[in-house]
């Protein structure tokens, strides 16, 4: 996976102008690190992915190989960027963040996944109001719940639209975090349904 494209390159990936991607940079609408002796941008692929995000676009066109697609939604942005690293030092994965349920199910009506990572409290909305909406949409899509807070209401409402995987948090190790979404992937034996794992 790139880590950094150039305006070009995001310019075919929109097909727009390599101009205009450099007025959009100017702008601020797409952020770049602008070098200061050749004055050529590079574009963070992260920079890129808000950017197709926040107008609409199919991060397909990107054109990354297929990996697994997973959805991590937590309002902790160092939980999100901790399964972030964990996940993507690995390779085999692709990786979407999202704040609370509401952006989650935004990102994931714009672009298919392989699996979702769900927080339980979350402001605007919640770990169980997101998974109803889961559950109408996508029946079938393996859920992991991390929590801290697996003995709550919350968890009393998830239930009623399971079934999930759950993972307390914290993790003991990065590798039971990676080795679970690997179950529930189905990319290693005894894969889970609708397990509780502590």
């Amino acid at each position: 996976m790139k880590e950094y494209y150039t305006t070009g390159e995001v310019a075919r990936v929109l097909n727009i102008s390599a101009q205009t991607v450099k007025n959009y940079c100017d702008q601020g609408k797409i952020e770049a690190d602008k070098s200061k002796l050749t004055h050529f941008r590079r574009v963070p692929r992260e920079s890129l992915v808000q950017f197709m995000i926040a107008n609409n676009l199919d991060l397909s066109l990107l054109g990354e190989d297929e990996k697994p697609t997973i959805m991590v939604v937590d309002d902790e942005e160092l939980v999100r960027k901790f399964i972030r690293k964990v996940l993507e030092r690995r390779k085999s994965f692709r990786v979407f963040e999202a704040q609370n349920g509401r952006e989650g199910l935004d990102i994931m009506e714009k672009n298919p996944v392989d699996l979702l990572v769900l927080d339980l409290m979350m402001p605007v909305m919640d770990g169980p109001s997101m998974l109803a909406k889961v559950r109408e949409r996508w029946p079938s899509l393996p859920v992991l719940i991390i929590t801290a807070y697996a003995d709550s209401q919350l968890m009393d409402q998830a239930l009623e639209h399971g079934p999930f995987t759950l993972l307390r948090k914290p993790f003991d190790t990065p590798e039971m975090l990676v080795r679970t979404i690997q179950q529930l992937l189905g990319k290693v034996d005894n894969a889970a349904g609708a397990t509780l794992t502590e």
